[in-house]
């Protein structure tokens, strides 16, 4: 047994002698392969970490698996086809009761933004409900306070380190006091660690569900008894036998008796893993969940990290089968000399890992020096733990995985040579014609042209949305949040202390404004052809100036006037006065019966209302999202208040417009914070994952395309050497430098050319399927594909010609010395 671990030893050594000679003897072509399986290797693992920190949401909590939303589809009633997040209040917290497959549950409700304060420090805060059994379901842990009982009574708040931090320096502050709403003391009962990044959740203040029973008992009552009123966001978390399938249907069930009038709305309920909710909550109503993921760009990272991988792999390939003249003499005499095949083999996939725990570790240092600026690009905190005994599973896998997928046909390959035939003439043994080559070519050049034109459509499409005409002027505009009475209910003056300012061209105020982030009101419009059915249409409030700051044309009738007070009119936008069948500026009535604001509250009771006019179709929505009908009531309308002040500004100098606002905002509120965005800026946020997946999708197919053209290089120079002699009696014999470059360069152009012709077709199908994803889209451009296939075979053909032109420019005296 010791003899036989010697001589393995002995065979390891000496194999690893002969693959650092081998390296050393080929150190231009090594340094190529390394370089470019280097850039693939990190490429592959920076999209791993990516993709892996997506995958990861939700499932560090300790329950994950058995933690479920609740989320109900609505199939008949007002809400019909809608998919509702918000719940109503007894199945969160009558139905575990009646359920036994249901071990705990908790809910949160959103209510909107509030001011919180402690001294000279104050700032609108998303206000969130709920109670202590938040902490048991789910595994955010406390720095201080008992988790069983911080939230247990009334004015009691939890908030995060971060929050500690920015309100009162510390940490420490349990039993601190914030003031809410300028009238309420919510004393600290709890600090959190700060949400991680991949947490659906991220707040940073939770009040328990007792304070808001004191601050709004009435609509705790009515809220607390009602089964079609949604507030609530609920989580259930089930016991270990239970099958969600057949609970869903059991809450189903009980919604369905225990509702007074069970007839008026038919609806479904399901549980959705907590770990789905990330990446698959597309078309859902819900409150908290501000930045969803998309599968569909997880499938695609996917794929081009398994194609950079694949096109860095091939030049190991094409690099080592192009160097088998190099090997053939030696890999006949080892066979001579009684070496087997398979130890040819296993030194040959030693070289391989040895060339891709170098790359490995070069690609490795790449990303750790990249996350730094890709986490501050991403929002993501992306990191490998040298700690972490998973980290070097991760990087041995990437390392066997490359060295066998690159280095598995040259060891056959190269085993396989016959000792006879490479001994009489290793020229001939090597140098057979080589299909397989030109193929790996082919898929190389094929895959980096896909990803580049695909990136190439992608940021035309993003050049579309951004250029395309919206209806209404987006750039330029100040959006000043309305967070208190004051701004409210003195909204004229607010806005003649917002029209003095020289920078200032127009104001008004609205519910909503374009590119909203809230959940956008949606009336139901009695339909004048069938009065027994409705047409949803978007529900905006506004004043008199909301044409003139936002730009927007009035095709026909008159606009709002200054003190209309109660006046029942509204503007109509040219979808919604089709859809009702009303043409010019006839004064006809459009009926509402009742508004939804978001899952959580529909305002019902009819309202009579008058067309004042017809304006342009202009986009409420971002282009994701199909042109809707818009009904514009008069501000003084009974079913929603005034939300936001717009100011048209010109922002030649914003920081000093916004300072201006603020002086003149504090002369009216001075007792409240301003909180302001600029409009662009909003619907910028509207595209920002587009935006981003499809830069990195850019750099990825901009990586692929310089690996491929290294290895193209390097491949050329190979062959080109072979050829030397070849190119020396061409000269002598009369041909030109140009049409020597041309001759050397026609076989990897074709290849080239082929790969391209595939991948064109191939680009267009899959960029016009991610351009359904938009209700909005520009065509995908041919002479775009063309120039780009043109771009890259010239990019090629520089790539290449860098070495023809060197060999036909050599003297053929030096190639022919020796003949």
């Amino acid at each position: 047994m010791s003899h036989d671990a010697t001589t393995i030893g002995f065979m390891l050594r000496n194999y690893w002698k002969l693959a650092l000679r081998n390296l050393q003897r080929n150190r231009g072509f090594a340094a190529v392969n390394i370089f470019g399986l280097a850039l693939g290797m990190g490429s592959f693992l920076l999209i791993c970490l990516h993709l892996t920190d997506e995958w990861s949401y939700d499932r560090f909590h300790e329950h994950s698996g058995a933690t479920y939303r609740v989320f109900e589809e609505v199939t008949e009633g007002d809400d019909a086809g809608k998919t509702l997040v918000p719940v109503n209040f007894r199945l969160g917290f009558t139905a575990p009761d009646a359920i036994p497959e249901i071990d705990i549950s908790t809910a949160l409700m959103g209510y909107g933004r509030g001011t919180l304060q402690h001294e000279e420090t104050y700032a609108h805060e998303p206000i969130i409900f709920a109670n202590s059994s938040f902490f048991e379901v789910f595994s955010f842990p406390l720095t201080d306070g008992n988790p069983e009982t911080v939230l247990d009574r009334t004015n009691t708040i939890v908030v995060s380190e971060a929050a500690a931090k920015r309100y009162f320096g510390t940490t420490q502050v349990i039993g601190e006091v914030l003031e809410a709403y300028g009238q309420i003391e919510l004393e600290i009962t709890g600090v959190m660690e700060d949400f991680p990044s991949n947490s659906h959740l991220n707040f940073d203040f939770l009040i328990s569900a007792e304070t808001f029973r004191t601050m709004r008992p009435e609509l705790t009552s009515f809220i607390e008894s009602d089964f079609d009123t949604n507030y609530l966001t609920t989580y259930f978390r089930l016991n270990a036998s239970a099958d969600p399938e057949a609970v869903s249907q059991k809450i189903t069930d009980w919604v369905m008796e225990n509702r007074v009038d069970s007839t008026s709305v038919a609806s479904t309920f399901h549980l959705q893993p907590i770990s789905d909710i990330h990446l698959h909550s597309e078309g859902m109503e819900e409150s908290f969940h501000e930045k969803p993921g998309n599968p569909r760009y997880l499938w695609v990272f996917s794929l081009v990290a398994l194609f950079i991988l694949i096109i860095a792999s091939i030049n190991y390939t094409n690099l080592a089968t192009a160097l088998a003249t190099r090997r053939a003499r030696e890999v006949g005499m080892r066979k001579v000399l009684g070496s087997r095949r398979k130890q040819l083999v296993f030194q040959f996939l030693l070289e391989s890992l040895m060339l891709a725990s170098v790359a490995l570790i070069i690609g490795f240092s790449l990303v750790q020096l990249a996350l730094p600026m890709y986490n501050q690009w991403s929002g993501k905190t992306l990191s490998f733990s040298l700690l972490e005994l998973e980290t070097y599973l991760i990087l041995g896998s990437v390392v066997i995985l490359v060295a066998l997928l690159s280095g598995s046909y040259p060891a056959f390959f190269l085993s396989r040579f016959s000792p006879v035939m490479v001994l009489k003439g290793a020229e001939k043994a090597a140098h057979r014609r080589f299909g397989l080559r030109e193929v790996l070519v082919m898929v190389q050049f094929g895959i980096s042209g896909l990803l580049v034109m695909a990136t190439a459509i992608m940021f035309q499409q993003l050049r579309y949305l951004d250029t395309k005409d919206l209806g209404f002027t987006k750039d330029q505009q100040l959006i000043v949040d309305i967070n208190s009475a004051v701004a409210r209910n003195q909204f004229e003056t607010m806005k003649d202390a917002f029209s003095s300012l020289s920078s200032v061209q127009a104001v008004s105020v609205t519910n909503r404004v374009p590119g909203e982030w809230k959940n956008i009101p949606m009336a139901d419009v009695q339909d004048p052809n069938a009065p027994e059915e409705s047409l949803e249409m978007i529900f905006l409030c506004a004043d008199e100036d909301f044409l003139e700051t936002y730009d927007i044309e009035l095709l026909s009738g008159r606009n709002f006037a200054p003190g209309m007070g109660d006046s029942a009119t509204v503007l109509l936008n040219e979808s919604a006065a089709k859809l009702l069948g009303i043409e010019g500026s006839e004064e006809a009535e459009v009926i509402m019966n009742s508004v939804a604001f978001g899952a959580n509250r529909r305002q019902r009771g009819q309202y009579r209302t008058r067309v004042l006019g017809v304006v342009q179709d202009f986009h409420f929505e971002d282009l994701h999202q199909s042109l809707k009908p818009v009904v514009i009531s008069f501000w003084s309308n009974p079913y929603h208040v005034i939300d936001y002040y717009t100011l048209r500004v010109n922002a030649n100098d914003p920081q000093r417009v916004v300072a201006d606002v603020k002086a003149a905002y504090e002369t009216v509120d001075p007792g409240s914070p301003i909180e302001y965005h600029f409009l662009n800026d909003q619907w910028e946020a509207k595209y920002r994952n587009d935006t981003r997946n499809g830069q990195l999708i850019g750099l990825f197919a901009g990586l692929g395309m310089l690996i491929a053209c290294l290895g193209l290089f390097a491949l050329a120079s190979l062959t080109i050497q072979r050829r030397l002699k070849e190119v020396a009696i061409r000269k002598v014999l009369g041909s030109s430098r140009n049409r020597l470059v041309r001759l050397l360069s026609y076989d990897f152009l074709r290849l080239v050319v082929f790969s391209l012709a595939v991948a064109l077709p191939l680009a267009w199908i899959i960029t016009n399927t991610w351009l359904e994803t938009f209700a909005y889209r520009t065509h995908v451009s041919v002479p775009l594909l063309v120039g780009l296939f043109i771009s890259i075979v010239l990019l090629a053909f520089v790539t290449v010609s860098a070495r023809t032109y060197r060999a036909a420019s050599q003297n053929p005296v030096k190639a022919l010395r020796n003949e």
